[in-house]
């Protein structure tokens, strides 16, 4: 569907995700800067919004910077107050004023540097009688604002009308919202506070609402399985295993394998999640779970959400089981009919104790002999009928899930109330060494690359997009760049690739005949290189802070030093840096967790994906805590009455039917 009659804007909304009107209309405001009449005259606090008329003094002049292009320039108001004014990346400004018209300004004043720096400049002399409430929308890079808001209101009219309403009436009525049609016009186009603060309430509500009443339909689903029999699970054995690894359990690998064990040996099944920060040993701990789970005579199963990690897990899980009587199997989409009709066998007869695998383990012709255990790694990449499509492969199946975006303990537990929870803080080895730094000149990165080359080492490049018009986000153009630059050292890695062509590029890289490798963040997925040195990341503002935390995991495996670089240019603007300047200052992917939220507003472009939590796209589940517990308190009511509330039984059966369209849509 054709939004606009402009090529290049149609694929920058098609890049934000945006397919067609209502997801125009639904992309809503990240916040609003507020104009009040006569605020001309104002207290200079530290970030305080200032809003003045006046002339400039100078023509602009630009500022020498590494990072960023920092443009001068002094105002004069008609009261002779003179104020300096900065602005970020906006070179434009350099041509853009007449010394003799006058001008509104707006900005943040900084009590630091007693500069205001500049977030609009309009060559209206006149401030309106009424506040003002604007939209700032978060885009991609080619879609200018007036752009939008011209775009959000023909949007409006082709949508009218359309847009449903499902939140219950009573509800709507107890909390005084708005239809949902309703509050995302008033978000648009807010003539007052309220309607701010009542639209954004309907949508937050929606989205836990939902959320709240499939956990619970989930929840009541698994709480009323149990095990009919299983052999109880050796204690001593495991231990004795433990003290066989060549290294040491950390205190919290070990509480996490005893809080597994005792769910095992239970007779209610285990629905545990295992979270942990990169590198803090969980693999480890699911390796042992399974081990367990071996000693009770019962089949296990690990579910990968790539190839590459599949194959990854598998070759470290056959060196761990090397000394045992395991026997291991791998299945995955790219093995020939033989090879896999070769693993299917061998699990229905029983031959296989452990398999390894990607969504192909819970398509209808696998069929364990007596599965006990399934593991899932990146839980959150799969939808909750896959899982129970695996654990139904079995009579009594434990299932533990693993994440590698941790959250804080205590929203953990509010959040997903159905599972036990385990959380690994501590790291195996010595903390990594990951120096990270903003990087403006490219050549910097080019010398730091020709430096590790030399000293045997390994290097990621990372660019979010397969194929964009921009060039720092385009994987394609930045793989040619590069293959340019070091003819016969560079290799690729993306989801275009056969597994084929996916397990041959991290060979070569992981062998060192390419020892670089330029990918999408499909390496974010446990890629585990001990000698890489260095990750670049290209286009890094469409990325959340976990997701990059994640990325940089990938390197300095080992405990050596190493680097992440985070390639910027003019086009980014100063809150996208100051965001990813955070990132050079922690390395704890719990307090970067808790950044993503509090940073994040709502219609960013960052989904919570990234951060582990559930794909929220306006509840901010850290600030929008009490609208949540609201939603889980009137998800229990519905649930309570829907035998004799047809308005609470039809929404009932719409959330167990999105729950199975969703699962399928992953699968």
């Amino acid at each position: 569907m054709k939004l606009t009659n402009s090529p290049k804007l149609n694929k920058a909304l098609y890049e934000m995700g945006i397919h067609d009107y209502k997801g125009v209309v639904f992309h809503i405001p990240r916040k609003y800067d507020v104009f009040k009449p006569g605020e001309e005259s104002v207290l200079l606090e530290d970030k305080a919004k200032v809003v003045i008329t006046g002339k400039l003094v100078n023509t602009p002049m630009e500022v020498p910077s590494f990072k960023v292009r920092k443009i001068v320039f002094s105002v004069l108001t008609p009261t002779n107050d003179n104020y300096e004014f900065i602005a970020y990346n906006q070179p434009y400004l350099l041509n853009y004023f007449n010394l003799e018209q006058t001008y509104t300004f707006y900005g943040t004043y900084s009590q630091k540097s007693e500069q205001i720096t500049l977030s609009k400049v309009s060559k209206s002399a006149t401030l309106k009688g009424e506040v003002e409430y604007r939209p700032i929308y978060t885009l991609a890079n080619g879609i200018k604002t007036y752009e939008y808001q011209n775009l959000v209101k023909k949007a409006f009219e082709e949508v009218k009308g359309t847009i449903k309403t499902e939140i219950p009436s009573s509800l709507l009525e107890k909390y005084e919202m708005p239809t949902k049609e309703e509050a995302l016009y008033n978000l648009h186009f807010p003539k007052t506070e309220r309607q701010i603060r009542r639209g954004l309430l309907h949508l937050k509500y929606e989205e836990a609402l939902s959320f709240s009443l499939k956990n619970i339909l989930i929840s009541n689903e698994n709480n009323s399985l149990v095990k009919l029999k299983s052999n109880f699970i050796n204690v001593n054995q495991v231990n004795r295993f433990i003290e066989s690894l060549p290294y040491t359990l950390t205190e919290d690998q070990q509480t996490a394998v005893n809080e597994i064990i005792e769910d095992m040996n239970s007779d209610k099944l285990m629905y545990r999640l295992l979270q942990g920060d990169v590198g803090s040993g969980k693999t480890i701990v699911a390796f042992i779970a399974l081990y367990a789970n071996f000693l009770r005579g019962n089949q296990g199963a690990l579910m990968a959400p790539t190839e590459t990690l599949a194959k990854q897990h598998y070759d470290n899980m056959k060196e761990i089981f090397s000394g045992t009587k395991i026997k291991i199997g791998l299945l995955h989409g790219g093995l020939s009919k033989e090879e896999r009709n070769i693993i299917l066998d061998d699990l229905t007869d029983g031959t296989l104790d452990i398999v390894i695998g990607t969504h192909a383990l819970f398509s209808k012709g696998t069929k364990f002999s007596n599965l006990g255990l399934v593991v899932i790694d990146e839980q959150h990449r799969f939808g909750v009928n896959q899982r129970t499509a695996l654990m139904d492969k079995g009579k009594d199946v434990d299932l533990l899930m693993m994440s590698a975006t941790p959250i804080p303990r205590s929203l953990a537990q509010t959040i997903f109330s159905d599972l036990s929870l385990s959380t690994l803080y501590s790291f195996p080895t010595k903390k990594r060494q990951v120096e990270t730094s903003l990087v403006y000149d490219e050549e910097d990165v080019f010398n730091k690359i020709e430096q590790l080359i030399k000293e045997n080492k390994k290097v990621y490049v990372v660019a979010p997009v397969i194929d964009s018009d921009i060039e720092e986000d385009n994987n394609m153009k930045l793989f040619d760049k590069y293959q340019e630059r070091y003819p016969s050292l560079v290799t690729q890695l993306n989801g275009r690739m056969n597994s084929e062509q996916k397990e041959e590029a991290v060979s070569l890289f992981r062998n060192g005949d390419k020892p670089i490798l330029v990918s999408t963040q499909v390496v974010e997925l446990g890629i585990d290189v001990g000698d890489a040195a260095l990750m670049v990341i290209y286009g890094a503002r469409r990325l959340g802070l976990s997701s990059l935390h994640q990325l940089r995991g990938r390197v300095g495996r080992k405990g050596d030093n190493a680097s992440c670089f985070l390639v910027i240019n003019d086009s980014y603007s100063q809150e996208e840096i100051e965001r990813l300047v955070q990132l050079t200052k922690i390395d704890d992917g719990f307090k970067l967790s808790e950044l993503d939220l509090e940073s994040r507003g709502p219609g960013e472009m960052l989904g919570l994906r990234q951060t582990g939590l559930p794909d929220f796209n306006y509840l901010n589940i850290k600030h929008d805590l009490s609208i949540f517990k609201a939603a889980q308190k009137d998800a229990k009511l519905i649930l309570k009455n829907r035998e004799t509330n047809r308005e609470y039984s039809l929404y009932v059966l719409t959330k167990q039917k999105e729950i199975e369209a969703s699962d399928n849509q992953k699968a």
